[in-house]
């Protein structure tokens, strides 16, 4: 890049007719230039830089089991921690009893009796308390200069789903809303687009199967359906349990004479268990081969 500004710089005094400038010269009058430029290159990512925010993770893939309205072990799941950690000095506004306000997704809810806030001490930020509501947190800090790094910490918080039954409509960002902000003024942090970690649920526990494919009505005697049953496990709202490797299904005759034959147990994968092999060779041997029988009937099973 020198040796362009240079080259310019001699051809623009050739056409202006004006003598050309010793080269030396040139070289002493970039070379403060240059240090000047690197100075405010450097300086420039500290000016613009902004809050770094490690998001939690606890409010991930949490089973609908623990929703509002579920039977089988409701309740609160902590967080984790929200970490706004400065990049640069300046992050955190200076201000007394400014407020940071938090809004949960639509559809969850606080443990309003948990939650903390910390910060590090001898710093800018010289006090910080919190405020937990049903569907925010509420941080009001103080911070008297611009001139060290800041780390400001909110832990201890729990969330709760409201309806199990939502599945992944329950996905959500916490957020510091345009409409309710709070005052505090914080580098990096973007109305309506910073998250402060995501909310989702998974299927709760298999409590169901539910069938996908019934048998074949008949079949011959000794010979694989042609039809095989393939069966869905399902939690306590009556969502697919998509996420269930757990489950161990086993087939058998509901009426009738005969022994069910083939593979009669298969593990669900992903919430999903199929038979591949079964058949039926009657007991009772006055039956013929060719005989075609009712082989075997699903139903719904709860447990």
């Amino acid at each position: 890049m020198k040796n362009k500004i240079l080259h310019v710089d001699v051809l623009c005094q050739r056409q202006a007719g004006s003598s050309r400038r010793p080269l030396s010269n040139m070289k002493k009058t970039i070379r403060p230039l240059t240090l000047v430029l690197g100075f405010i290159a450097l300086h420039s990512a500290q000016l613009l830089a902004d809050v770094i925010v490690t998001e939690p993770v606890g409010g991930n893939d949490i089973s609908a089991d623990k929703s509002v309205n579920s039977t089988n072990g409701a309740g609160f799941t902590a967080l984790g921690n929200i970490v706004l950690a400065e990049a640069a000095t300046t992050d955190f506004g200076a201000g007394n009893n400014k407020t940071l306000i938090l809004t949960l997704p639509f559809g969850w809810q606080f443990n309003t009796s948990a939650g903390s806030v910390s910060f590090a001490n001898s710093r800018d930020i010289t006090a910080a308390s919190i405020a937990v509501a049903s569907d925010t947190v509420t941080v009001t800090l103080s911070v008297s200069g611009t001139s060290k790094f800041d780390t400001l910490t909110i832990s201890g918080l729990q969330v709760q789903a409201l309806d199990g039954s939502l599945d992944w409509m329950n996905t959500g960002y916490i957020l510091n809303l345009s409409q309710n902000p709070g005052t505090a003024v914080i580098a990096g942090v973007g109305q309506d687009l910073t998250t402060f970690g995501l909310l989702n649920t998974i299927p709760g526990t298999p409590r169901a199967l539910g069938i996908n494919i019934q048998p074949s009505p008949t079949a011959t005697a000794g010979v694989v359906f042609a039809q095989q049953p393939d069966l869905l496990t399902y939690d306590q709202f009556g969502v697919w349990c998509y996420q269930d490797y757990a489950t161990f299904v086993t087939a058998s005759r509901l009426s009738g004479s005969g022994t069910l034959q083939g593979t009669t147990t298969e593990q669900a994968i992903g919430g999903e268990a199929t038979f591949t092999d079964l058949s039926d060779n009657l007991a009772n041997k006055a039956r013929t081969n060719s005989a075609i029988f009712q082989p075997l009937v699903c139903r719904q099973v709860r447990w």
